[in-house]
């Protein structure tokens, strides 16, 4: 520049100008750099799970074991960014014991083959009383199973105790939807982590499942877990356990009457859930088990007993 035909700059110009440019830009990263030097920082967890992969020869997945790094300007290795918390420790600790336990030779770690089997009873049975309260109201058993009625907060729902060492897990799980219209219900598999301050985080689901009716299934996945980690099991379509009644129907009870302007439909979503004969299949059936009469009307309901409230309540009167 400029074009060849076009007037040319003196020959001592191009060489003034970069002169000048360099010494600007010389000047403008001297005053970025403290003391000439990077700022020293801590690997990030890509950098430390390869750092572990290359000096112990092990290829086993450590990145999400790891709490993810702060972005400046886009970029996960910038110091100011790189900042190192307990759980850092904690975790970078943890992660560097699973590659060790996959490293070192079978007689230096404990690989010995754990199994640890339970039914919904005998996990509600071992459960502190003080949780009953979140759990009893929203779930019932049949003999030895465990029955949602409703779903429960994650660290709540059915689990596994915490692992007592990092390493290879496999989780398997026997689900079979009761009264769900033959619609197949989701049953989300995923772990729970807890931090030596004794926060739970629910950290990544494992895998998606499905319950159906008149079979059991198995549900199996297998992953990596740390120490302290724990898998739960809960169901997807039904309704948050806050949307039920607080308090559950008594056999001295009179009567209920429900009607709803559509039919249910049950194990699909719902925009409210509560105000749906979804919720009032489940109230009946929940009635029934508490031994109270429970009549439920929705269009193209067979055999209907009282078309609407007010015939409901003119029968109730003459009862009386």
């Amino acid at each position: 520049m400029p074009p060849k035909k076009k007037k040319q700059p003196e020959p001592a110009a191009p060489g003034n100008f970069l002169t000048f440019l360099e010494a600007a830009l010389h000047e403008a990263s001297q005053k970025n750099q403290r003391e000439g030097r990077v700022p020293i920082r801590r690997l990030n967890r890509t950098e430390y799970e390869n750092t572990l992969h290359d000096l112990l020869d092990v290829a086993v997945v450590l990145n999400s074991l790891l709490p993810e790094d702060n972005l400046v300007a886009g970029f996960d290795k910038v110091s100011e960014g790189l900042g190192t918390s307990a759980v850092h420790l904690v975790r970078y600790q943890e992660a560097a014991a699973l590659a060790l336990s996959h490293a070192l030779p079978p007689g230096v770690v404990d690989v010995r083959t754990k199994k640890q089997r339970f039914t919904g009873k005998k996990w509600l049975e071992k459960k502190p009383k003080v949780y009953h309260k979140d759990i009893v109201p929203w779930s019932r058993l049949e003999g030895d199973a465990f029955v949602f009625r409703a779903q429960l907060y994650k660290h709540v729902s059915v689990h596994t105790d915490r692992t007592k060492l990092a390493g290879r897990y496999r989780y398997r799980a026997s689900v079979r939807a009761i009264n769900s219209g033959g619609k197949p219900i989701s049953v989300d598999v995923g772990k729970i982590s807890t931090d030596r301050f004794g926060h739970q985080d629910l950290e990544h689901l494992w895998t998606i499942g499905a319950a159906v009716e008149g079979k059991s299934r198995i549900i199996e996945a297998e992953a990596n877990l740390i120490a302290g980690e724990q898998v739960y099991l809960s169901p997807r379509e039904l309704t948050l356990f806050r949307g039920w009644p607080k308090y559950r129907p008594k056999p001295d009870d009179p009567t209920v009457f429900l009607t709803y302007n559509a039919p249910p439909a049950l194990g699909k979503a719902q925009k409210d859930p509560t105000h749906t004969s979804n919720f009032g299949v489940k109230l009946q059936e929940d009635c029934k088990a508490q031994g109270v009469d429970c009549e439920l009307v929705y269009p193209g309901l067979p055999k209907v007993k009282h078309e609407n409230p007010s015939a409901f309540l003119i029968s109730q009167l003459k009862s009386k």
